[in-house]
């Protein structure tokens, strides 16, 4: 098949409102077999502009058009989609990127606010001037880099600020041609250097600001000593996972029953000088931490409220006999208990089980019945701190057999 007989390629093609187009005459001669040939003239209107919403145009190249018009050009609200094209040739101008850009043309060109998605996953939304980036814009690159500033001729200008997503670095100051002149650049560490920048995106004249390392991360050992005070202040849920129990003496109770009870003690200001002490903190094999624990009350300076399962005590009823109102007040013996943790390190359970440590010198561990804990601290206040009743069915004597 000959060249003449080749498939014609793609035209350009337009379909939508017109102008109202130019009126002009059409004169045609006409030839007579004899004499001098007629003029036929006829009057015909031309097609006027492209003009109005809703034009549709479709380019040789593969890009189309969808949107307004004025005066033959693509004007107000529109869509443009850029086809993919063959890579430039030597000296060639760089072809634009395919994608599809949805905003504002005026006179031919992107100019306003629009938004460009790039093919390849990057997207501009911002403003633009003369069919380039000019103004304020975001830019979210393919790679996950994020750019918020100023844009001018197509390039970064003034203000602005480049995200590094996948170092965490940044880079924020004054853009001239595309590159950062002076400004700050802020690592993922913290570290920040702040000055001017060579032409090559090297450092130029500035200083560094070292950041302080970061603080240790806490350890169990860590959360237990923060109890001693936390216990008495109410900010020891932070340090508990939820449904989180405690145990003392086989008791087992939400753990904000006793915890609670110990904010609302120090809160009342029951025992200004009590004083918790872990003698000895060791983690288990099992990942447990085994704690010797010892309890100096001080003395008692106002009434106990009552929460969860402990009663109120009256400063006026206890016992003028009680350790409690010494100055030096009960101290009670050390205590061996077992602290469990989850994998965020929050305290899932506490246990008590009544296991006392002698091996301390110099200690008061009370001659007294009850010997630990709540129980003990409410003996010495003239309560008796009755056990929790059995669950349904134990205890109960079986039923007689039926005759």
């Amino acid at each position: 098949m000959g060249e003449e007989d080749a498939a014609p390629g793609p035209v350009y093609a337009y379909e939508g409102p017109r102008a109202t187009g130019e009126e002009v005459e059409i004169s045609v001669p006409i030839p007579q077999e004899e004499g001098e040939p007629k003029t036929r003239t006829k009057k015909v209107a031309l097609l006027g502009a492209r003009k109005g919403e809703g034009g549709k145009a479709s380019y040789p190249n593969g890009d189309a058009y969808a949107g307004a018009y004025f005066d033959g050009l693509r004007h107000g609200s529109g869509s443009y989609t850029y086809a993919a094209q063959p890579p430039a040739e030597e000296g060639e101008e760089a072809k634009p990127p395919a994608g599809v850009y949805e905003g504002v043309f005026k006179k031919g060109e992107k100019s306003g606010v629009g938004v460009m998605k790039y093919n390849d996953g990057g997207k501009y939304h911002g403003a633009w001037a003369n069919g380039v980036r000019s103004g304020e814009g975001a830019m979210y690159y393919a790679n996950g880099d994020i750019y918020l500033g100023g844009w001018a001729k197509g390039k970064k200008e003034g203000q602005g600020t480049y995200t590094h997503t996948a170092t965490g670095a940044r880079t924020a100051g004054t853009w001239a041609d595309g590159k950062l002149v002076e400004g700050t650049f802020t690592d993922a560490f913290g570290n920040a250097y702040t000055g001017t920048f060579t032409a090559t995106g090297g450092y130029g004249e500035g200083s560094w600001a070292m950041a302080a390392p970061p603080p240790p991360k806490p350890t169990k050992l860590d959360v237990i000593d923060r109890y001693v005070t936390t216990a008495w202040t109410g900010a020891w849920e932070a340090d508990a996972a939820e449904g989180a129990t405690f145990t003392h003496g086989g008791q087992e109770m939400p753990i904000g029953a006793f915890l609670g009870w110990c904010s609302a003690v120090g809160a009342a200001g029951c025992f200004p000088d009590w004083k918790w002490t872990n003698y000895f903190v060791e983690e288990q094999a099992d990942g447990r931490v085994k704690v010797g624990s010892q309890q100096s009350t001080g003395k008692l300076a106002a009434d106990i409220p009552a929460i969860g399962p402990f009663p109120e005590v009256k400063l006026s009823e206890v016992p003028a006999d009680s350790l409690l109102l010494t100055d030096a007040g009960a101290i009670l013996p050390i205590e061996i208990g077992y602290y469990t943790f989850d994998a965020d390190l929050k305290v899932t359970k506490i246990e008590y089980d009544g296991t006392l440590d002698e091996q301390v010198e110099g200690v008061n561990t009370l001659e007294s019945t009850p010997k630990v804990g709540p129980p003990l601290l409410y003996a010495l206040a003239g309560k008796d701190l009755s056990p929790p009743p059995p669950a349904e069915g134990e205890g109960e004597a079986p039923a007689e057999p039926a005759e």
